[in-house]
């Protein structure tokens, strides 16, 4: 269920127009999940902006994986490598 932090609230106003079948699925989906339209709306972003963050991030790793790179055994080592080739970033 979408709950709001304490003292945030809608920041912005949104409107969507749906057909007659996909509001009867909407109205289907609130009631089956004791939620109102609009918060269902809001989990399903919420949902998949996270299974895209999440889609992108696995892709990340098999690429990574995929890499042919000599990995020195002494974890120090591979620590000031890794540091002084790569900045750290935020995956988007």
């Amino acid at each position: 269920m979408y709950v709001y932090p304490r003292g945030a609230g809608m920041a912005t106003r949104f409107e969507v127009r749906l057909d007659e079948k996909l509001r009867e699925q909407l109205s289907q989906l609130a009631t089956a999940r004791g939620m109102s339209a609009s918060a269902v709306i809001r989990n399903l972003i919420e949902n998949a902006h996270n299974d895209t963050v999440s889609a992108q991030r696995m892709q990340a790793v098999e690429q990574l994986a995929a890499m042919s790179v000599e990995v020195p055994e002494d974890p120090m080592t591979l620590r000031e490598v890794l540091e002084g080739t790569h900045e750290p970033a935020v995956l988007h």
